[in-house]
């Protein structure tokens, strides 16, 4: 068969293959385009997604059908060129005798090569391709401007508001609402401003004709209530940051002073028993055995003791509540006071003060301190637990009488080991809730020299006490405010490294 009839034919399937590509691109975009229209501008009901599916169907369907209409076989290229180049029937006759042998044969094949000779490849096939790529354009335009001026989508009407008209019952229990605040043991200013907030509420519900205005009043008076009963306590903040200590005895103390999970009418019992918990972190494992080494439980008390109280300060720090705090201010005693400013020795005071106690000496010391700072720190809860009760009763009251939903209550999180306290293993060797040894995670736990008192104790041990220094020369005015966030901040990247 002739050369250059075999380069025609594959120029002839080439431009089958553009034309049915040409073809399939008109009917599919021209189908998705006007399904789209008639979806989008609500004539038909179809969700318009359904028109970009119709449409890659009919582009894939039509464009398998063009190409098996428009191949053409060998007679049919044949007729094509003679036709086309006026050839009278040479490549027709060429294709009938292709098989056969001799002389005439060899000078039909010969003159049939020179006529195609002069037939240019690249118009062959083309004839008419003009009209396809025109519909492709024109399907392609229809296409882009159905989904170009989609219309917009009218927003929703709103709801008709409700009429809203505030009952008798309502007025009567919202005044008594106003007079139990007033009459309340929160502390001022909170209690005036919720009392206030409260007062404006009613004057505002009185006036409200609508459901819409009446939640707008709603909103303004509980986010002020809300956040009045948030800055009446440092409970949360306080809680939170001892319960994130390493130290199991410091948990345990965050578990012991968290109000919000005692029990209703035994708030003295639970603290009480809790409290006990922590204490019992501070007895000595080996106080059970027979023949107790009474200087090593002695020395391992008195630097479980400094640690509690090395971490309790740190952690009050880290609380980032101000020092005046009723809660804060117990607890720092309880961590560090001293004898000598009244009152029994704070946990860290009396392990620096007893380094001449005996084991027992030092249990009957403590039995004190926790006797004494019992009752401080569960009287400045009391005050806390008064103030974020009777905001929050606000709040639940005016969403019983309204319907109205209230933001999330703010407590403490639900650390794991909030317990840590309860059931302390506590022994010279440390691992118990609140054994020697437990604490911050530091670089290194090799023996260096304590100037302090000239032993070989742990790194860490030596710079809890640095940062107690620090942080007790922070409470007066020896610096600057500049100079103090810089310590702060010098001892925060230490504690918990860069968090940026």
């Amino acid at each position: 068969m002739s050369e250059f009839f075999i380069r025609l034919r594959r120029r002839a399937s080439t431009m089958a293959i553009v034309k049915a590509l040409l073809i399939a691109l008109s009917l599919g975009t021209l189908c998705a385009g006007v399904l789209l229209f008639l979806s989008t501008h609500k004539l038909i009901s179809l969700a318009p997604y359904v028109s970009f599916i119709i449409g890659g169907g009919v582009l894939f369907a039509s464009g398998a059908v063009a190409y098996i209409l428009l191949r053409q076989n060998d007679g049919a290229i044949a007729r094509a060129l003679d036709e086309q180049y006026s050839l009278d029937e040479r490549v027709r006759t060429m294709l009938e005798y292709k098989d056969q042998n001799g002389a005439i044969y060899e000078l039909q094949r010969d003159d049939t090569d020179k006529a195609l000779e002069g037939v240019k490849r690249s118009s062959f096939g083309t004839k008419h391709l003009w009209i396809y790529i025109t519909a492709a354009a024109l399907s392609t335009a229809v296409f882009v401007t159905s989904v170009l001026f989609i219309p917009q989508a009218e927003p929703p009407k709103p709801a008709p508001d409700s009429p809203f008209s505030i009952t008798k019952l309502q007025v009567i229990a919202m005044e008594e609402l106003i007079a139990y605040v007033e009459g309340s043991d929160m502390e001022s200013p909170y209690r005036e401003s919720v009392a206030l907030s409260l007062t404006n509420l009613l004057a505002d519900l009185k006036l409200a004709s609508t459901v819409s205005e009446r939640d707008s009043a709603l909103k303004i008076s509980v986010d002020e209530i809300y956040k009045q009963t948030d800055a009446s306590s440092s409970a949360v903040e306080i809680i939170d940051a001892l319960a994130r200590n390493d130290s199991g005895t410091v948990r345990g103390l965050a578990y012991a002073i968290n109000h919000y999970s005692w029990s209703r009418g035994g708030e003295w019992d639970s603290f009480t028993e809790r409290m006990t918990a922590v204490r019992d972190d501070f007895i000595h494992a080996d106080s059970a055995s027979e023949t107790p080494d009474e200087q090593k439980m002695a020395n391992d008390t008195r630097a479980l003791l400094s640690a509690a109280g090395d971490s309790i300060v740190s952690a009050l720090a880290r609380s980032q509540i101000e020092a005046d705090d009723i809660l804060y201010a117990a607890l720092l005693n309880f961590a560090q006071r001293s004898a000598d400013d009244g009152g029994a020795y704070g946990l860290g005071a009396l392990a620096e003060s007893g380094s001449d106690l005996s084991y027992a000496e030092l249990q009957h010391r403590l039995d004190l301190t926790f006797t004494g700072y019992n009752i401080e720190i569960f009287r400045a809860l009391e005050v806390l637990s008064e103030n974020t009760g009777v905001g929050e009763y606000a709040m639940t009251r005016l969403s019983d009488l309204f319907g109205y939903k209230l933001p999330a209550l703010d407590r403490p999180e639900n650390h794991s080991s909030g317990e840590g306290g309860e059931g302390g293993d506590s022994t010279g060797e440390g691992g118990g809730n609140g054994a020697i040894g437990e604490g911050t995670v530091f670089g290194s736990d090799e023996l260096v020299l304590d100037p302090f008192t000239g032993k070989y104790v742990e790194y860490g041990e030596i710079f809890n006490k640095y940062y107690t220094i620090m942080f007790t020369r922070l409470q007066g005015d020896s610096y600057t405010d500049e100079e103090k966030a810089a310590m702060e901040k010098y001892f925060d990247i230490l504690y918990g490294g860069f968090h940026e």
